[in-house]
């Protein structure tokens, strides 16, 4: 069911979203640019953030995969020159400590959308991130909860303070040991 709504509307995504996805860019990563080596992009949708990492911090496209549930939107991501796979948060097709800096923005409480769904995400989140890496990671104002730093924790993400980000809460994390 959300795939296929996502399906339905990645042709028109962005010129309805860039605006609200650049707001909670530039809330979370003016105070942490992208990590050097790769980068993992969590719910990548059409590609926006390898748009805009490329235009405010040099990032070339190929250094970030992306990841998403919907084919017809990693069409567009891949037409940006971002390597993209489908695939979901609670089986992530990479091995352990790929990537140096991940990034999901408005992706968790969306999909999945329970508790024990984003607990196996925080586990994959924290397995593929290297030790040391940032993680850059947004929910929906109206899906947060004060447990959500905690979870973090939990999975050896170590949250810096709440930040608002648009419609958004947001968080850059550190992975710990």
């Amino acid at each position: 069911m959300i795939r296929a709504g996502y399906d339905r509307s990645a042709a028109g995504y962005d010129e309805v979203f860039r605006a609200l996805q650049v707001e909670k860019y530039e809330a979370l990563l003016r105070t942490e640019p992208p990590a050097r080596g790769a980068l993992l992009d969590l719910g990548a949708g059409t590609g926006l953030l390898a748009e805009f990492l490329g235009r405010c911090f040099a990032v070339a496209p190929a250094r970030l995969f992306g990841l998403d549930l919907s084919a017809e939107m990693l069409k567009a991501a891949r037409a940006r020159g971002m390597p993209a796979v489908q695939g979901d948060l609670e089986r992530l097709p990479f091995k352990d400590r790929s990537f140096a800096g991940v990034y999901a923005f408005t992706v968790l409480r969306i999909y999945p959308e329970d508790e024990a769904g984003e607990a196996r995400a925080l586990s994959e989140i924290a397995r593929v991130l290297q030790r040391g890496g940032a993680l850059a990671v947004s929910v929906l104002e109206r899906g947060y909860d004060e447990g959500f730093p905690e979870r973090l924790r939990k999975n050896g993400l170590l949250p810096g303070a709440p930040l608002p980000c648009g419609q958004d809460v947001g968080f850059v994390c550190v992975r710990g040991a």
